[in-house]
């Protein structure tokens, strides 16, 4: 075996360590803003949207092959709204599967957003008990990671939504 040869292997071997971390935090929040925003596109819009969704979500399930402990989450919150998107009665399931994988590896923001997706979700389909017990879920969780700004807003949604 060459220095080509070896220096090959180290390329695949090296493929999903080469995500920067502001690289895969653009992909993420480019899917998450373009899963928000979706419902309130045309149609001639949500065509572009959804691909480039799927895009995202190839992306990270890339990066996540390589190390699912800094990538699986997010790929799984993609996962879940593409599926939310599509009207997917299995959505909830990759939302469970992102706040578990983000629980496991201690990253309590994301396990957070996790919680708050998931109870959107739930409100939108109508099951409002089980909404209220993720926003507050979410709202403790961004409460122990110091975010003062996001629990306040949180506790108003849900003052507005569970008076």
């Amino acid at each position: 075996m060459g220095v080509r040869d070896s220096r090959r292997g180290l390329d695949v071997a090296l493929e999903g360590v080469r995500a920067s971390i502001v690289e895969a935090l653009e992909v993420f929040y480019h899917a998450l803003s373009l899963a928000a925003n979706y419902d309130d596109a045309t149609p001639a819009q949500q065509r572009p949207m959804h691909h480039m969704l799927h895009k995202c979500l190839a992306q990270y399930k890339k990066w996540a092959a390589s190390c699912e402990a800094n990538y699986g989450h997010a790929a799984a919150l993609i996962e879940g709204e593409i599926a939310r998107i599509n009207r997917d009665p299995h959505a909830a399931g990759f939302y469970h599967k992102a706040i578990e994988l983000a629980r496991e590896n201690k990253l309590v923001h994301m396990e957070a957003l996790a919680h708050e997706l998931l109870s959107k979700f739930m409100l939108r389909q109508g099951l409002t008990e089980a909404a209220f017990v993720y926003l507050r879920e979410a709202a403790s969780l961004y409460d122990r990671w110091g975010a003062t700004l996001k629990v306040n807003l949180l506790k108003e949604t849900l003052q507005k939504l569970f008076p």
